[in-house]
């Protein structure tokens, strides 16, 4: 379906001038009347207010392709002589039998959505406009135009609202009024569908959700690059945190290259901060950046996520605390195994190893790791506790293992990652990681990246304004 007109069908909205033979009982008996008596009132109906709007939106489309008319026609006997659904039908009749609506409505589709509930109460207009919206969503791709000007207070606003939006920027409302020749656009609900975006983009960052937020960008592209003109830098910045939460660094790179220019100053030293930030990616970096997006996992409720993260995170802290902790390193090159070098001027090490069942042909396994970072945590207490809540962590290794991912089908809960933690706390296993982050590389955790680029999209988009 190409362009749609709904329209509200308000007390004003057929008029014959110049006849004073009219019943003035309310808009029910007007339009009966002139229903029962077509032949003599049809060549007199005038339509002031619709007719403007429909005939300016044939103008701009040469045709209109489906009208909706929404009237009153209430159960409630005490309410039903102010109802507009027979003024309705007589617009209907106008704009489906007439030689010259024929031309701008070829299709001949004028339809009536009747509102049997109280027309001003705008619960009732809300649910009624959700599901009627809903509807023409699903048959419409085109353009809708939102007449506003007929029907109750809570009519307009329900149109308006649930129209802008259901259809989003499809949506174009418009009010008539009598001193003007055409339809006045609103921006009004250009401005709602902006404040319903910003909400849905905000949703989407407070969860970390850059794919979602991206959709949202590229589905209001149109409107959005003329409401907000830093919108290429937002799209950037969002598509480079969600390269940057896959480690992707370089498509994260590419993202938002060039996204600098044209911003204020201040903006733009954000832009090449982040650009800078996957730069020279440090192992402890890359360790930080692990920590990070598994907290976010973890805030997230994506928990077999979290425990993929945090297994990994513990697998590059093991190797790193071998590393500082050994007098040189005990690899070889290709740190596929223990250096036979390094085992022959430790013999006590190889002792060790051996005796834990570590079989050394067998490569760098993270027992191997966890075993070696056993023997040269020695006696020192802060090492130990180290090892100890690494070896913790490994234990959720076979776990890990079962889930999907991995090598079986094994859902994953909080519950179940408490229990097999012997957790006391929810956040337990993520205090751990924190602790043995700073422990073992001695650096600070810093703050979220990912807050600080959240606040980078809302200044840019407030830098529109």
């Amino acid at each position: 379906m190409g362009v749609i007109f709904i329209a509200n069908v308000g007390n004003r909205d057929v008029q014959l001038p110049g006849r004073d033979d009219l019943p003035s009982g309310g808009a029910r008996e007007l339009g009966e009347t002139i229903l029962g008596n077509w032949a003599a009132y049809a060549a007199d109906i005038q339509l002031p207010i619709l007719g403007k709007a429909l005939e300016w939106v044939a103008r701009v489309h040469g045709q209109v392709d489906e009208v909706v008319l929404v009237a009153s026609d209430q159960e409630d006997a005490q309410f039903r002589r102010g109802d507009t659904a027979p003024l309705a039908e007589v617009i209907r009749r106008i704009l489906t039998r007439s030689e010259l609506w024929a031309k701008r409505i070829p299709s001949g589709n004028v339809s009536i959505e009747r509102v049997v509930g109280n027309p001003a109460d705008y619960d009732v207009m809300m649910r009624f406009y959700e599901r009627l919206m809903q509807t023409l969503a699903r048959e419409s791709t085109g353009k809708v135009y939102l007449a506003v000007s007929g029907g109750t207070p809570a009519m307009a606003a329900m149109l308006l609202l649930k129209g802008a939006m259901i259809f989003g920027e499809r949506a174009h409302p418009l009010y008539v009024t009598p001193a003007h020749a055409m339809p006045l656009s609103l921006d009004i609900g250009r401005q709602l569908i902006l404040d319903a975006t910003l909400n849905d983009l905000q949703r989407s960052l407070a969860v970390n959700q850059y794919h979602a937020a991206l959709e949202l960008l590229d589905s209001r592209a149109e409107l959005l690059r003329s409401a907000w003109r830093t919108y290429p830098a937002i799209h950037a910045v969002a598509s480079y945190a969600r390269h940057r939460l896959n480690f992707d660094f370089e498509s994260a790179q590419e993202a938002i290259f060039g996204a600098e220019r044209g911003l204020p100053d201040n903006l733009a030293r954000q832009v090449l901060e982040l650009a800078d930030e996957i730069s020279n990616r440090s192992e402890v970096w890359l360790l930080r950046e692990v920590l990070h997006t598994a907290e976010i996992s973890f805030r997230n409720g994506a928990y077999a996520d979290f425990l993929g993260r945090a297994f990994r995170l513990s697998e590059g802290l093991s190797d790193f605390a071998v590393e500082q902790w050994a007098d040189e390193t005990p690899f070889d090159s290709g740190r596929k195994e223990i250096s036979p070098a390094w085992l022959d001027k430790h013999p006590e090490a190889r002792e060790f190893l051996e005796k834990k069942d570590v079989d050394l042909r067998r490569g760098v396994t993270r027992k191997t790791l966890l075993v070696l970072a056993e023997y040269l945590a020695g006696k020192d207490d802060t090492r130990r506790r180290v090892v100890k809540r690494l070896n913790r962590i490994g234990e959720l290794g076979s776990y890990r293992n079962q889930m999907p991912f991995a090598h079986g089908y094994a859902g994953v809960s909080l519950a179940s990652l408490k229990r097999r933690y012997n957790a006391s706390r929810d956040d337990e296993i993520l205090h751990d990681l924190k602790w043995l982050f700073k422990t073992v590389t001695g650096q600070p955790l810093a703050p979220d990246p990912y807050d600080a680029i959240n606040r980078l999209i809302l200044e840019l988009i407030q830098a529109s304004a």
